[in-house]
């Protein structure tokens, strides 16, 4: 950004052996003040470069680039010793819209940088220091005041704006830009555009002067100069209230002292939220959520006499239907739930807890006001009616029950029906055991998943491998036994005790006529020989 004033380079050829030895040369003028003293005008080299590659020589003075690309240039490589061009000048002009970078020989440096740029319409001075290698080989020279078209100055060091921007002013970084605009048929004032420029740019950002004097921003306009155009979100502050809006104002959201919290839809209020926290939903039949005295509140169809409505408080979780008297369903601090759906009004209703570390599941019949409950805990499964326990199931998997056990059997229910085929000699094939149980009844790989021998009970039955021999319809085999035990169904034993018995009997009732029949003959016998 800085015009350069050169230095002037004045060739060893102006002055002559003959006044090498005065002290002041004077060029115009009698008495020289310097030691060179040029009361008059000067002239050095004017180059003018279009070339994107130039090397510069020490016949160079004034290089003006003009080329039609970004260009580098290279300096000469520092001497030592003899030759050396300590002082040396060079002036770089670019007159284009594009960049020419300066670069020194390898290893040497502009202000201790390996480069150094000139932008559009820039120039530089530099000059040789003398020095070589990784120091200040070149030194860069330049201070005077420049004033831009378009509202820019530089004041020593500093870049202000001087005026009024006469035209869009736009700071680029490969394809995204920021656009600083007039504010013509609703424009912004301040836009974060694409690379599209004018007012019809594609804005991903915008601020523009609403009427009224409040202040609008569009978000994602689209190409329309029309305020906020087709898509447009909009963040403004009308009448005090902050409003964001979508596409064209369809969905709002609103913040006011006056009301809160406002969503609006097609100029409908959907939702509130006021200032004590409470949320409502218009619509046909409202919602409503509200905190009161520390309760939370979640009321649905409020504008009809039957709704449903939530409470979150002190006492638990609660939900009512028809009133907000007698709740459906509790859970109260501890967890338990209570649901209370009743035959016959104020009584009733099941619960779920969770006391003592057990889980009783309870729950109460209205018709003949018996209460029915599961025990699920250290004790095992117990099932109550009307408070008395009728099924129990303990830890070693015993059942017990008050009532007996039934299995269905209805004539109706069976088909091709038949005599069974086992009797006397079938029981008389059972190989009845004594034997110690493990506690453990899982099978893993085809063994006990857990020593038999830990914890055991003395027990007396059938061995259910041999008895499935015998009689397999009172066996569960398991589908596969390297994962399942196998399982013996004692009821089913009694339909062929029985008929053993009956074989046992049918023996009994033959040999008591054999035994009747030998009597009745002995009598006889006895007769003829006079013994009676």
């Amino acid at each position: 950004m800085f015009k350069n004033f050169t230095a002037l380079s004045i060739a060893a050829a102006l002055l002559s052996y003959s006044i090498g030895s005065a002290q002041s040369v004077g060029i115009n003028m009698s008495q020289p003040g310097s030691t060179l003293d040029v009361n008059g005008s000067l002239a050095a080299k004017y180059s003018s470069v279009t070339s994107a590659a130039y090397a510069m020589t020490s016949g160079d003075f004034h290089i003006s680039y003009n080329g039609t690309a970004n260009a580098v240039f290279t300096l000469p490589a520092a001497v030592s010793g003899t030759g050396n061009f300590r002082g040396r000048m060079y002036t770089v002009k670019n007159n284009t819209a594009f960049t020419v970078t300066v670069n020194p020989a390898a290893s040497e440096t502009i202000n201790g940088s390996a480069s150094t740029t000139i932008g559009p319409n820039q120039s530089l001075q530099l000059i040789s220091t003398g020095l070589t290698g990784a120091v200040s080989t070149w030194e860069v020279s330049g201070n005077t005041n420049i004033t831009a078209s378009n509202g820019l100055t530089a004041v020593g060091e500093d870049v202000r704006l001087g005026g009024t921007l006469l035209q869009n002013t736009a700071i680029d970084y490969l394809d995204k830009a920021l656009y600083f605009r007039s504010n013509v048929n609703g424009a912004g004032l301040t836009s974060i555009s694409n690379t599209n420029s004018g007012t019809n740019a594609s804005a991903l950002l915008r601020l523009t002067n609403d009427t009224g004097s409040s202040m609008d921003m569009f978000l994602n306009s689209s190409t329309k100069t029309t305020e906020g155009g087709v898509n447009a979100g909009t963040i403004n502050n009308i009448g005090g209230a902050l409003t964001i809006a979508g596409n064209n104002n369809v969905a709002q959201f609103k913040l006011s002292q006056a009301s809160g919290g406002d969503y609006f839809y097609n100029a409908d209020r959907k939702l509130n939220f006021n200032g004590d926290g409470d949320i409502t939903a218009f619509g046909a039949a409202g919602n409503a959520l509200n905190a009161y005295n520390g309760l939370l509140t979640l009321k649905g169809n409020s504008s009809s006499p039957a709704f449903a409505q939530v409470t979150v408080g002190t006492t638990g979780f609660r939900y009512y239907y028809a009133n907000n008297t007698n709740s459906m369903l509790d859970i109260d601090g501890n967890g338990d739930i209570n649901m209370n759906r009743p035959e016959v009004g104020g009584i009733g209703g099941n619960k779920v807890a969770a006391t003592k570390g057990h889980l009783d599941l309870s729950g109460y019949n209205t018709l003949n006001g018996s209460v029915t409950q599961v025990y699920l805990g250290a004790e095992g499964f117990k099932y109550s009616y009307n408070g008395s326990t009728k099924v129990t199931i303990d830890g070693n998997g015993l059942v017990s029950a008050a009532g007996g056990f039934v299995n269905t059997s209805d004539m109706r229910l069976k088909t091709q029906v038949k005599e069974i085929g086992y009797g006397l000699s079938t029981i008389m094939a059972l190989q009845p055991k004594q034997y110690e149980l493990s506690a453990n009844t899982q099978i893993k790989e085809g063994k006990p998943a857990v020593n038999p021998l830990q914890k055991t009970q003395h027990k007396i039955g059938f061995l259910a491998q041999d008895l499935y021999k015998v009689i397999p319809e009172a066996v569960y085999k398991p589908k596969d036994d390297t994962k399942e035990a196998w399982a013996v169904d004692y009821a089913s034993l009694v339909p062929a005790l029985t008929k053993a018995i009956q074989d046992q009997q049918n023996e009994i009732e033959e040999q008591k006529a054999t035994i009747k029949k030998l009597e009745t003959e002995l009598e006889t016998i006895k007769k003829k020989l006079g013994l009676n």
